[in-house]
């Protein structure tokens, strides 16, 4: 049943912690995606904004303005269109059996054909432009030098997570406001020192190249293909307009439905980009008349060419920053509301790697060993009372006789008296001795309320640095979440617990011994002072045995004490009094002594670990 519930417990701990990355991964993306728009957009901005007065600096010296390989793809693609459109007819047209629509679409097909024949005649390789070679010599120095240049400032100002999880931190209009100043400031600082340079000698290049139309013939056909193909597509337009009327006309089948919408499809793909690519691509190849010599501008003349687009570029992040900042925060709430739910199940594992479990174990161990040191000091002193007890009942009638019998019974009576005591002692302090247990040390449930917020913050931290797609995030996550100032605090005072229980188990081993243990010993030492003293003058062997007993018992006693870590405080004739270890009994005069000076140790005093638990009680000379 155990292994039911850990197993469930498992899988519900793992869908949490999958469903928290997952949130926060959104999180993160919204702002990663929102300093990237923002510093993507103004730098591709700048980029095509230099390209359009390198290119128009050229212009001035040729119609094509370097735009070789870009005019060529342009073609390449749109003959790729139509070449897909024909593959697409040659392979489904058995399938089509409504006359009118297919010969429609065979009129099409041959127009398609024709124009991607007359392509495929002036390109022996449809995937190398044919003026590579000049292309080369003229702009590889000009427009590809700078587009270089300008891919490796593409590479340096991605803005990473860095700079998202400073955004996190401050996610308001008015730091986004200055987020959006940093990042223009630092383009365009950026461009003038490693883009200029490039910017300058891809006009030059471009002058100094860019001035033959006669030498361009091939490039020239390609304009000149693209500038007619408007005819082309105006028909195929007018057929597709009656394919579609055919088709909705005859009701065909649906397979024959569905060739026909995917020949049209293919056929919309390419007036979609020839309408917008192509015809854009065009408005830069507009004949030009012979002008003067133009010269690079200035980075100052450059840089303020960018007005407009860095007030246009804050009005876009703006706008973006509304949009993200509605996700970003029904994000952020749904993210705080899983871990509030779930309190119990992430800081489990945050409590599991603090060792509290072996810390506990640790103090049971530490009280058990103070509290059983105490208890078996305890029992084996009323063992030997038990034992000194024992001895005069196996030989009392060896003692009936004697006159020292009433001393020695009288003994016996207190000794037994004496371990009774001492059993009912033993008991009762097993009895109030305090059991600490797992609930004693788990977090409150404000230390978890606080918690939360802290572990918020982590894993903001954590995400937006995330480097290995968060194999080990969850991981690291709860080993940096041990040091938080919640769990700081926690652990100082689940130690403050432990070490109260410590010195609880302490002080009632120190009680027991002081007001249990050590009054019975004291009441022991009292009758070794006075009737074992009368005993020893006794010549009788079997007095001499019992008083050998009592003296080989209150050695025993006094290792016994001593393993407890209890030591006797007994002062020697002549020791000077001691307030703090020593209490007078009385105080009398005697020769040979010194005021002050110890005449007699009446019972000893006791110190466990140093700490006085009860005074000597001495006579002293006055």
């Amino acid at each position: 049943m155990n292994s039911t519930n850990n197993t469930f417990e498992a899988e519900a701990m793992a869908d949490q912690e999958h469903e928290v990355m997952k949130l926060w991964r959104a999180c993160r993306s919204d702002l990663e995606g929102l300093t990237q728009r923002t510093a993507g957009s103004f730098l591709r901005s700048i980029k095509f904004r230099i390209l359009d007065r390198i290119i128009g600096a050229a212009g001035k010296n040729a119609r094509l303005s370097g735009y070789d390989d870009i005019l060529f793809e342009c073609v390449k693609k749109l003959m790729g269109f139509y070449s897909s459109a024909i593959e697409y007819f040659e392979l489904h047209s058995a399938e089509l059996n409504t006359f009118s629509i297919k010969n429609l679409i065979l009129d099409v097909y041959k127009v398609l054909n024709e124009q991607l024949r007359l392509f495929r005649a002036q390109s022996p390789s449809k995937d190398e432009n044919p003026v590579a070679v000049e292309r080369i010599k003229l702009l590889s120095a000009g427009v590809a030098f700078f587009l270089l240049s300008f891919k490796d400032s593409e590479d340096f100002y991605r803005y990473d997570r860095v700079r998202a999880s400073e955004l996190a931190g401050q996610f308001t209009p008015e730091y986004f406001d200055s987020f959006i100043d940093d990042i223009q400031n630092d383009i365009i600082e950026s461009f003038v020192e490693n883009n200029y340079p490039a910017y300058k000698k891809a006009v030059l290049a471009c002058m100094s190249g860019l001035n033959s139309l006669q030498e361009r013939k091939t490039l020239l056909y390609y304009y000149t293909l693209l500038s007619d193909e408007t005819d082309a597509l105006t028909f195929i337009a007018r057929q597709t307009s009656e394919i579609k009327h055919e088709l909705f006309r005859n009701a065909g089948n649906s397979v024959e439905s569905d060739i026909v919408r995917g020949f049209l499809t293919i056929i919309g793909e390419a007036q979609s980009f020839y309408y917008t690519e192509c015809q854009k691509l065009m408005a830069y190849f507009r004949a030009t008349e012979d002008a003067a010599v133009i010269q690079p501008e200035s980075a100052e003349a450059l840089c303020s060419a960018f007005g407009y687009m860095l007030a246009n570029n804050r009005l876009i992040a703006k706008k973006d920053y509304s949009e993200t900042r509605i996700k970003y925060d029904a994000d952020i709430q749904l993210l705080k509301s899983r871990l509030e739910d779930n309190t119990e199940l992430f800081t489990a594992p945050i409590s599991a790697r603090m060792n509290i479990k072996a810390l506990m174990q640790e103090t049971l161990r530490e009280t058990d060993e103070t509290a059983l040191n105490a208890k078996e000091a305890a029992e084996t002193i009323a063992c030997l009372f038990a034992r000194q007890v024992s001895y005069y009942r196996e030989n009392t009638d060896n003692f009936f006789a004697l006159a020292e019998n009433d001393i020695i019974k009288g003994i016996n009576e207190t000794l037994m008296i004496k371990a009774e005591i001492l059993a009912e002692s033993i008991s009762a302090f097993g009895e109030k001795r305090f059991y600490l247990t797992g609930s004693d040390l788990e977090l409150t449930s404000k230390e978890r309320e606080q918690l939360i917020g802290e572990l918020f913050q982590i894993l903001r931290l954590g995400f937006l640095h995330e480097d290995d797609n968060g194999d080990d995030l969850l991981g690291k996550f709860y080993d940096d979440a041990v040091y938080t100032e919640t769990i700081a605090a926690y652990r100082k005072r689940v130690t403050e617990i432990c070490q109260r229980e410590k010195e609880g188990a302490a002080k009632a081993a120190k009680s027991f011994f002081k007001d249990s243990v050590l009054f019975e010993i004291s009441t022991f030492e009292e009758i070794l002072q006075y009737s074992v003293t009368r005993l020893r003058e006794s010549d009788n062997d079997y007095v001499k045995d019992y008083v050998d007993m009592i003296d080989e018992n209150a050695r025993k006693i006094e290792n016994t004490l001593d393993k407890a870590g209890i030591t006797m405080i007994r002062p020697n004739p002549h020791d000077n009094f001691n307030g703090r270890e020593h209490e007078i009994l009385m105080a009398e005069h005697m020769e040979g002594f010194a005021k002050g000076e110890t005449i007699k140790t009446m019972t000893s005093g006791y110190r466990l670990n140093g700490q006085i638990l009860i005074r000597a009680n001495i006579i002293a000379a006055k």
